[in-house]
């Protein structure tokens, strides 16, 4: 597990792109409706570990 997010980590100009491109055809291919709740909460989860950083407010 940990030597595939080592690749991930290293190869994000690439993995960036196709994450998005995969979940763009996973929402065309299914109905993405169910998840529209948790885009706040997921949305919280990304930026509050930013909260202590450096140079962040």
């Amino acid at each position: 597990m940990w030597t595939l997010l080592a690749r991930v980590n290293q190869n994000l100009i690439l993995a960036i792109p196709l994450d998005m491109v995969a979940g763009l055809a996973a929402g065309l291919a299914s109905d993405p409706r169910p998840l529209k709740g948790l885009v706040l909460p997921f949305t919280f989860l990304m930026v509050y570990p930013m909260k202590g950083s450096r140079g962040c407010f």
